[in-house]
């Protein structure tokens, strides 16, 4: 698989099964992760001329929305984030795998 071209020079991503030893310390990367099974990774060589909003774009295309709609955004007041946010929070609960992770696990 392949990043556009036009950020970056390395266009492979990832496979993610251990990022830790795919990814060397200190470095930039993005992280899509699939829950339980692997995601993927790619490298990010330039931060300066990365976009900011370049997550919001990969998740528009995965939902068939236009990927410049998170470009620009007018500043929301912090009560109105934190409704949605409290709202996403409740809609999201019952499917939260991270309840399935053993945290007691060594």
């Amino acid at each position: 698989m392949e990043c556009e071209e036009e950020y970056a020079d390395n266009k492979k991503l990832i496979e993610i099964k251990d990022l830790r030893r795919q990814i060397p310390r200190g470095f930039s990367y993005f992280a899509v992760d699939f829950g339980l099974s692997n995601g993927f990774a790619h490298v990010i060589e330039n931060i300066e001329s990365f976009p900011s909003t370049f997550g919001h774009e990969i998740i528009a295309g995965m939902l068939d929305l236009p990927g410049n709609k998170w470009r620009n955004r007018k500043q929301q007041e912090f009560a109105s984030l934190k409704a949605k946010c409290d709202a996403m929070k409740a809609a999201w609960e019952p499917y939260d795998w991270t309840k399935k992770i053993d945290r007691n696990r060594s």
